[in-house]
């Protein structure tokens, strides 16, 4: 017998509302939709912060995005080339390049048994790079880190390190650091990233890269801009691919960079059939955020539905 005040069919929608209103809840918490996503140079900063762009249709798809981190449904990944290589000015590629000389150290460890030594060598401290060149950047990277976007560095020899970097960059275990290694090889010989650089100083008077990239004539520094980038892409796909990340999200699609570059039409089709490699613009992804988010609710109405008629 009811003794409440309130009728027994008022009170049953009163609990299945609330009900329904704690499923959805839990279930907005608790997706199954996780999605590893790497984002490219030309979209990350506004996943970063969308609000300090202008177009409001745009800014509303990196809004969403990057909810879908705050909510752990997307685990965001950077490469580290973007606060290395491509922090460096495109006319200034050239000058930078050609004045870098990797520092040789030598570790005296002879006993009076036996004559040793070690010998290491690196980037030269010199030729650091660092965010007081760009204080924006380092605005856009600090609110990447508190988002936990994870920087990812390429396995290079020497190569360019940013200082402002130290202590952010995502620890790389060994199976995953030569599967990196093993994508880069293939790009590489199919014509893209590294290669670029390689292919460039070919025939310069030099065994050393730097001098090389010294040596290039007036008519070849904007070749090698466009070569700096390219080798940026390059360590982005290949760390991509190692980590298993579900996307690379560009809005670049090569078209005037020719069949060689990595992300061009006829790589991306062979990067996908060898390793399952694929690239989303962020409409895209926007899109899949939605769609799995429309279809989640719809099962927890069903859900609801069915205790309804219990």
């Amino acid at each position: 017998m009811n003794n409440s005040k309130y009728p027994l069919d008022l009170l049953l929608k009163v609990i299945t509302v609330s009900v329904e209103s704690i499923v959805l809840s839990v279930n907005y918490q608790n997706w199954n939709f996780k999605m590893k996503i790497m984002f490219d140079t030309n979209v990350w900063q506004k996943v970063v912060f969308p609000e300090d762009y202008e177009n409001k249709e745009e800014t509303k798809c990196f809004e969403i995005i990057n909810e879908a981190i705050r909510d752990g449904r997307i685990t965001p990944y950077l490469s580290e080339t973007i606060f290395t290589l491509e922090l460096i000015r495109r006319e200034e590629r050239h000058q930078f390049f050609g004045d870098v000389v990797s520092k040789i150290t030598v570790e005296d460890k002879s006993t009076s048994e036996i004559v040793g030594g070690i010998i290491t060598t690196g980037p030269d401290p010199k030729d650091f790079v660092s965010f007081d060149k760009d204080p924006i950047l380092k605005k856009y990277f600090s609110k990447a880190i508190r988002l936990d976007f994870k920087i990812v560095k390429f396995p290079r020899c020497g190569g360019i390190r940013n200082t402002g970097l130290e202590g952010n960059l995502m620890t790389i275990d060994d199976a995953t650091r030569a599967r990196m290694c093993e994508v880069e090889e293939q790009i590489f010989k199919k014509g893209g990233g590294f290669f670029w650089i390689e292919d460039l100083i070919k025939n310069c008077d030099s065994s050393n890269i730097a001098n090389k990239i010294k040596q290039l004539p007036a008519s070849e520094r904007t070749k090698a801009e466009k070569a700096v980038a390219e080798w940026s892409d390059g360590d982005s796909v290949a760390c991509c691919i190692a980590l298993g990340c579900d996307y690379f999200c560009t809005r670049d699609t090569a078209n005037s960079a020719g069949g060689n570059s990595i992300l061009s039409q006829e790589n991306l089709i062979r990067f996908d059939k060898e390793y399952g490699f694929k690239t989303i613009k962020p409409e895209k992804l926007m899109d899949c955020i939605l769609k799995q988010k429309t279809t989640q609710v719809n099962k927890t109405h069903s859900q609801v539905g069915a205790w309804e008629t219990l």
